[in-house]
């Protein structure tokens, strides 16, 4: 369900900066058969990844300055024109852009209260579209950053108190490092193979993502280049505040990869909209039957370790039943 909700947004993201058809729907491929996070299930952290999206969406839909940072705004033949072309045509004035600004304040409202690390994420994400010119609200990131700290210091107290670890790592570098990577290293062989091929797949598509930024600059489109690496990298000082429970290279790996597979896709499909020649087929198809032969080890190896046995079932369902049927026998 996540998994669909996502693709949304990054569509919506990719037709805005890259206005490549080919590359916005591979990106869309990419980053589907390359999400072995595990974070599609009803979870805050996997509906808050939908609403960070939303945000940056509407950010660099209605927010960005006009100029050189971003492609002029011109109804896609390739997908909804009329509702796009009356999107924007709408937004156009002051006070709807206030409505607009409105509704990214309320959704990271709600993120703020729902989740521990999406906030700072958040912050540091628009902070990056602010940084390369792709938000006119410069102060939307100090306000996202100033809520999550209120947010985390007053209402949010009593789990700061019982979670001492949420500030005591901040700058232990090589601590974070040894419980993100090197203690999700051990178990059983078979949690070993999934860890490693997880860690084969990650840097490839970063690879890819590389080159993406390559071929921008050579095509003279410095600023989508770097806008999209500042995106993906903005959550990675993430890392230098806590280990997350062991989690923070993963967390951090899923907030990047909606703009490493845009960057990814133009890496194999090129910048430039059209069709695609048949020696970049080539690289795609390889690159596209390595990601799907993985994803069912990536994605779906530790499955296990979820699995409950029907006698494990009915255990709890015994628990749960005699903890209804407690307050009544004392009466």
């Amino acid at each position: 369900m996540h998994n669909l909700l996502y693709l949304l947004p990054l569509v919506a993201i990719g037709q805005r900066v890259l206005q490549n058809p080919t590359a916005v729907w591979l990106a869309a491929w990419l980053f589907t058969v390359s999400n072995w996070i595990g974070q599609d299930y009803f979870s805050p952290q996997g509906w808050y990844l939908f609403v960070y999206l939303v945000v940056l969406a509407v950010v660099l839909e209605w927010f960005a300055p006009d100029g050189p940072g971003l492609p002029a705004r011109s109804p896609r033949r390739w997908t909804w024109p009329p509702v796009q072309g009356a999107l924007v045509e709408r937004a156009a004035t002051p006070g709807r852009r206030s409505v607009l600004l409105a509704l990214v304040l309320l959704l990271s409202l709600a993120v703020l209260g729902g989740h521990q690390l999406t906030p700072f994420a958040l912050a540091l994400g628009t902070g990056a579209a602010v940084l390369v010119g792709w938000c006119r609200v410069r102060t939307l990131p100090v306000v996202l950053l100033l809520g999550t700290l209120l947010w985390t210091g007053y209402a949010a107290t009593a789990y700061v108190a019982g979670h001492p670890e949420t500030f005591s790592q901040i700058g232990a570098i090589a601590s974070i490092f040894e419980q993100t990577v090197e203690q999700r290293l051990g178990g059983s062989p078979g949690h070993e193979l999934v860890v490693q091929l997880r860690l084969l797949e990650t840097p490839v598509l970063w690879v890819l993502a590389a080159i993406g930024v390559l071929r921008l600059l050579r095509h003279r489109r410095r600023r989508i280049a770097w806008g999209l690496a500042a995106l993906a990298l903005s959550s990675f000082p993430l890392l230098a505040t806590q280990s997350y429970g062991g989690e923070a290279l993963m967390r951090i790996a899923f907030f990047a990869l909606p703009f490493m597979a845009l960057l990814a896709a133009v890496g194999l499909a090129g910048p430039a909209a059209g069709p695609v020649r048949r020696r970049a087929l080539v690289p795609a198809v390889l690159v596209g039957a390595l990601l799907v032969a993985l994803f069912p080890l990536t994605r779906y190896g530790n499955e296990r370790m979820d699995w409950k046995t029907p006698v494990e079932v009915a255990g709890v369902q015994a628990m749960y039943a005699g903890a209804g049927r407690a307050p009544s026998s004392r009466r």
